[in-house]
């Protein structure tokens, strides 16, 4: 039986213990666990409306507005995060298609060092401004892992198996939503101690 590889290839079957640990499988595993943690952390983020608005001095509907900036700029930035990983995707296809998928890397890790900038900045931040400032990072940061993430799990996959496959995939984020809401929840409680 022949398993698909990325762009259209085949491999053949592989031993039980690599066909659990296969690229594949890997590509939803690290998918799963980029939207775990960073759109997690990015959705669960209206927990942290009323310790902002007590922190800062300002209404609920003031301190809001930082939260919906962490996603609203990640959905905006999303397409020209896109458009930077095509032209890098295309470019590394053309230099070594055999590679082509390893592309994602550089993406996700200039991603994820902007949104832990954006984060350090908001652990700073002593005013709305700078707060907001700093959730735009987060937000934009998220978008260049986000997409690349789920574009190299659906190069893995066939169309009969792509749904779902980017379903398990994008099932990270609501998972990591539920679990740090609680765990944010649970950390402001004992700060507040």
């Amino acid at each position: 039986q022949a398993f698909p590889g990325p762009f259209g290839g085949h491999k053949a079957k592989p031993s039980a213990m690599a066909w659990a640990l296969s690229a594949p499988r890997a590509s939803i595993l690290g998918a799963f666990i980029l939207h775990f943690v960073g759109l997690g952390i990015l959705y669960s983020g209206g927990v942290l409306v009323l310790p902002l608005s007590s922190s800062f001095g300002v209404d609920r509907r003031t301190s809001s507005l930082i939260p919906s900036l962490f996603t609203g700029s990640m959905l905006l930035t999303s397409l020209p995060a896109g458009k930077l990983f095509d032209a890098y995707y295309s470019y590394a296809r053309a230099i070594d298609p055999e590679r082509a998928e390893v592309s994602m890397a550089p993406c996700v890790v200039v991603g994820g060092l902007v949104t832990a900038a954006g984060l350090l900045l908001m652990s700073t931040a002593d005013s709305v401004l700078q707060a907001s400032c700093s959730a735009l990072l987060v937000g934009s940061g998220a978008s260049m892992f986000a997409i690349p993430s789920i574009t190299v799990v659906q190069s893995w996959f066939d169309k009969s198996k792509r749904a779902t496959a980017t379903g398990v995939a994008m099932a990270g984020s609501g998972v990591g939503n539920f679990a740090y809401a609680i765990f944010m929840q649970r950390l402001l409680d004992g700060y507040d101690k």
